[in-house]
C-alpha cells in the first residue's frame, strides 16, 4: 500500500500534517516533503514494516501530549495538579492521581500504541472513500468529531469554513478516514501553535497558511524560539529572551503582537501574510469556533518593519498599544477605565490590520466620559505610524504642512474642550465642503471664548489651503482630516501625561 499525504487546503488538517512531518523526523523515517505532499520513502505495510513504524510513532505521540497540559496549583489543596490548556477540544475523564484523563484514547499513554495499530490497519483497503482527502480506505477509526476538526458543529458548513462544497451530515460524517483523523488530532499537540486565553470567555488560535508545505515547515520551525509552551493563558513571548507572556486584549491585538515579534525576528524570506484565527468559546454545550482569514498587506508589512529598526525600535504593539491608556474624566470612577481600554487597543490593531485609517482615527475621538492618554514614548511611535503608514505614501505633504497639522490639531483642541460633538462633526465631513462647515463652528470659539491659550489661528487657515488645494483627490482629504483627527484628539490632554506618569 503507497502512503502519499496530498496536501488539504485546508489549514488545520495541512499544520497537523506538519506536525506528522516532524514525527517523522524525530523517528528517523525518510519521507520526502514536497510542495503539495508528503511521501514516505521507505514504508512498505504489505512486508511488515508497520510494526516497528506504529511503535515509534506512538511513543513520540505520548511525549507531545505534554504540549496540551499545564502542571499547575491547586486554588483550594495548594497541591499541584495537572489542568488540560482551555483551547483543547477534547473531552476529559475524571483526573487520575491529579493528572489529566482524556476520553480521546489516542492521548490515553496506555492506549496510544493500540489506537495507531488500528489507525493504520483501517487505512489497508478501498471499501469506502474520504470525503476529506479522496483517498479510499477500510474502516473509519471515528466519526468526523471536535476532537480532530475543531469545526464539527451542528452547523452544516462546518461553522462554515467549508461552506462551499454540498456536506450532508448524515452522509460525510463516518465517511472519515483513519489518515484524517490522525492528522487532525495532531493538530492540537503543535508545539508551534500559537494560543491566548482570556478566562471565562474564549480561547484564541493561530495558525499559518500557506500554500506550499516546504516553506510551512520551515516557517512553523521558525517562530518557535518566540513562544513559551508552559503558560496556560497564552504562549507569546512579550521578548524572545524572557518567558513573560503578552496578554493581549483580544484576536486581534494577539495576532499583531505575535506578528510583530514574528518580523522582529524571523527571516525575512520566511514570510508569511496569510494567517488564520480560530476563536472557540469557552461556554455553552456545543461550542462553535468561528475562523477569521486575516490577511496582512504588503503596505502594512512595509509599515510594521520601517517601525522595527533593529538600533532604535519603535514597537507598534509593545510601544504604542500598550502604552495607549484611556482615562475617566471622573476620577471618583477610578482614574483608568481599563475596561474601554481594552476595547480600544483591540480597535487599534483591528483598524491597523486592515488598514482602515479612518476607523483608526475615530478611536482617537474624546467621549463625554473619559479620554486618551499616551506617554511621551507612544506619541513619538504614533508620529512615526502615521508618517509611514499615511503621509509618505500620499507624497502630498511637506515636513511644513505636517507642523501646520499638528498646530492646528492643538488649535482644534484647545476650542473644543467639553465641546466633544464639535470633533464629531468634523470627523463626519464627507467632503470639504462638510469639512469648512465644520471648522467654521469650532473657529466660533475664538469669538466665545478670547482667553484661550495655545491658539494658533493661521494654522486653521492654513489647513483650509491644504484641504482646498487636495479637493479633487478624495483619498488623500480623507488622510489630511484623519490625521487632524488624531493630532486634535491628543494635543488636548497633556494634563493627562502626569497622570500617567504616577501611575506607571
Amino acid at each position: 500500500m503507497k502512503v502519499e499525504i496530498l496536501r488539504y487546503n485546508d489549514v488545520w488538517f495541512d499544520n497537523g500534517l506538519i506536525v506528522f512531518s516532524n514525527i517523522l523526523d524525530e523517528i528517523e523515517e525518510e519521507y520526502e516533503l514536497s510542495e503539495n505532499s508528503l511521501t514516505p520513502l521507505q514504508l512498505n505495510y504489505e512486508y511488515g514494516d508497520e510494526e516497528k513504524f506504529t511503535k515509534n510513532l506512538s511513543i513520540h505521540i505520548k511525549g507531545l501530549i505534554q504540549n496540551i497540559i499545564i502542571d499547575t496549583e491547586d486554588k483550594v489543596t495548594k497541591e499541584r495538579k495537572q489542568v488540560k490548556k482551555d483551547f483543547v477540544l477534547i473531552q476529559e475523564k475524571k483526573k487520575i492521581g491529579g493528572k489529566v484523563a482524556f476520553k480521546e484514547n489516542i492521548f490515553s499513554e496506555d492506549k496510544t500504541d493500540s489506537v495507531i495499530q488500528e489507525v493504520f490497519t483501517n487505512l489497508k483497503g478501498d471499501k469506502k472513500k474520504c470525503f476529506l482527502c479522496g483517498r479510499s480506505f477500510k474502516s473509519n477509526y471515528k466519526n468526523l468529531q471536535q476532537a480532530s476538526y475543531p469545526f464539527v458543529t451542528k452547523i452544516r458548513s462546518l461553522s462554515g469554513i467549508r461552506s462551499g462544497e454540498d456536506l450532508k451530515l448524515s452522509e460525510y460524517i463516518k465517511d472519515y478516514c483513519p489518515q484524517c483523523y490522525l492528522l487532525g488530532v495532531l493538530a492540537w499537540v503543535d508545539s508551534t501553535l500559537i494560543y491566548r486565553t482570556i478566562p471565562g470567555h474564549k480561547s484564541i488560535l493561530i495558525l499559518p497558511n500557506m500554500e506550499d508545505l516546504t516553506m510551512l515547515k520551515k516557517l512553523k520551525q521558525s517562530y518557535l524560539n518566540q513562544l513559551n509552551n508552559n503558560n496556560r493563558y497564552g504562549n507569546i513571548r512579550i521578548d524572545i529572551d524572557k518567558r513573560e507572556t503578552e496578554n493581549t486584549p483580544d484576536k486581534y491585538s494577539t495576532l499583531v503582537s505575535f506578528y510583530e515579534n514574528f518580523i522582529r525576528y524571523t527571516e525575512p524570506n520566511l514570510n508569511c501574510q496569510n494567517w488564520y484565527i480560530i476563536e472557540i468559546p469557552l461556554s455553552g454545550s456545543v461550542k462553535n469556533p468561528k475562523y477569521f482569514n486575516v490577511f496582512f498587506d504588503n503596505r502594512i508589512v512595509n509599515v510594521l518593519t520601517k517601525l522595527i529598526r533593529k538600533d532604535d525600535p519603535m514597537l507598534f504593539y509593545r510601544g504604542f498599544i500598550k502604552e495607549t491608556y484611556f482615562f475617566n474624566n471622573d476620577t471618583k470612577k477610578g482614574l483608568r477605565n481599563f475596561d474601554y481600554e481594552k476595547i480600544l487597543q483591540e480597535g487599534f490593531c483591528q483598524s491597523f490590520i486592515n488598514d482602515d485609517f479612518s476607523k483608526f482615527a475615530r478611536y482617537f475621538l474624546p467621549l463625554q466620559g473619559g479620554h486618551i492618554g499616551l506617554t511621551k514614548h507612544a506619541r513619538q511611535i504614533l508620529d512615526k505610524l502615521i508618517y509611514e503608514w499615511r503621509i509618505k505614501p500620499m507624497n502630498k505633504l511637506s515636513e511644513e504642512d505636517v507642523k501646520t497639522l499638528q498646530l492646528a490639531g492643538l488649535t482644534i483642541a484647545n476650542l473644543s474642550e467639553n465641546h466633544v460633538s464639535l470633533f464629531y462633526k468634523l470627523e463626519k465631513a464627507k467632503n470639504p465642503h462638510d469639512f469648512y462647515k465644520a471648522m467654521q463652528e469650532i473657529t466660533r470659539r475664538f469669538v466665545i471664548d478670547e482667553t484661550k491659550r495655545n491658539v494658533y489661528p493661521g494654522s486653521i487657515s492654513n489647513v483650509m489651503d491644504l484641504v482646498v488645494t487636495n479637493q479633487d483627490d478624495p483619498k488623500a482629504f480623507e488622510d489630511i482630516k484623519n490625521i487632524l483627527l488624531i493630532y486634535a484628539s491628543i494635543k488636548g490632554y497633556k494634563k493627562t501625561e502626569k497622570k500617567e506618569a504616577n501611575n506607571e
